[in-house]
């Protein structure tokens, strides 16, 4: 007989009640995580042999997802507090290590603190936003209302939303996110290809100090701003974190070192230009191709315009002559640029 949603969900249940008949004769409340885990689990082996059901019930393993697998399809996340409410940190929204056989998941969540309860519901409907102070994973309340989980905000279910790559999915929260950042905030993103070390600027091998450069000059155009505006460097400081792991407390001197360098335009003429026009003209090339790669998200967050331009190379180059205040003989800062492009 083949087993339904509503069998698994009457299963569940009858193991909720009869731990609540238990909390009436003993105390919950000392228990850890694990232990109301593992203690959720002995009792879905009970009643799955009190009734006869000959169920497959297992647990698995920690780092697996979810807690509780009933019948390779049905998965239990069992959840606990110690505190008198109903919300927690979840899962990674990654779910890279889920059952792939589990085809619905619901909290067991059990609330230790205060007067003893218990609450299911369907996984989706209890995630209700994304905690990024860390590992990126969802914010559980078991008291949800209907139509408010981070799904809704997104615009697509949580079986649509599981179904994508895992490069989609972190992109469309990323950019999910990015729209509810005040000024001046960055998302912080730990995940398997983030090293959770942090080093000095000054460590990082001539390659990588090559590559910031060029990242923070496409992304953060208004480091050629003038020397007088403040808080031109605030973004590109966030990117040497969140990307390249680093930190450095005179990353002003990195572009803007004092002296001049001499570049030779394509009709010949030589100029002294300050060390940050110089990368700007050696590098031009590379930049167009940083240019070019960055994703369509990133492009409207960092430029903070609401339409990618067509050509965004142009724009680019617009931008320096707006925003660049060094102008020799006649020449904007989007000129040099333009001017290495063709060297």
């Amino acid at each position: 007989m083949e087993i339904s949603l509503d069998h698994h969900v009457e299963f569940l249940e009858k193991v909720k009640q009869s731990l609540i008949d238990q909390s009436k004769t003993g105390d919950f409340s000392t228990l850890s995580g694990e232990e109301w885990e593992e203690a959720v689990f002995q009792e879905c082996l009970k009643i799955n042999s009190q009734l006869g059901l000959g169920w497959k019930v297992y647990k698995t393993k920690a780092t697996e997802f979810p807690d509780i697998v009933l019948n390779q399809i049905f998965g239990v996340e069992v959840k606990a507090t110690k505190d008198d409410h109903w919300t927690t940190l979840g899962n990674s929204i990654n779910e890279s290590r889920r059952i792939s056989t589990v085809e619905n998941v619901y909290f067991f969540f059990g609330k230790l603190g205060g007067n003893f309860e218990i609450s299911t519901k369907p996984y989706e409907k209890c995630l209700k936003n994304i905690a990024t102070t860390h590992y990126p994973r969802y914010i559980v309340d078991m008291k949800l209302a209907d139509g408010l989980s981070i799904f809704e905000g997104l615009g697509i279910s949580y079986n649509e939303y599981r179904q994508l790559s895992a490069e989609i999915r972190i992109r469309m929260i990323k950019d999910y996110l990015r729209q509810r950042l005040d000024d001046g905030e960055s998302l912080w993103w730990i995940d398997e290809t983030t090293s959770p070390v942090i080093r000095n600027f000054n460590k990082l091998n001539p390659e990588a100090k090559k590559e910031f450069t060029i990242h923070a000059m496409a992304r953060c155009p208004e480091v050629f701003k003038g020397k007088s505006e403040r808080g031109k460097y605030d973004r590109v400081a966030q990117i040497l974190l969140t990307e390249y792991q680093a930190v450095s407390g005179n990353l002003r001197d990195h572009f803007s070192a004092s002296g001049k360098k001499e570049i030779t335009l394509v009709d010949g003429r030589k100029l002294d230009v300050p060390q940050m026009i110089f990368q700007l003209h050696q590098n031009a090339r590379q930049i167009r191709q940083q240019l070019i790669a960055l994703s369509q998200e990133d492009l409207l967050h960092d430029w903070k315009v609401k339409e990618a331009p067509d050509d965004r190379v142009a724009s680019y180059g617009q931008l320096l002559n707006v925003l660049g205040d060094f102008r020799p003989e006649g020449l904007g800062t989007g000129d040099l640029f333009f001017d290495g492009l063709e060297q």
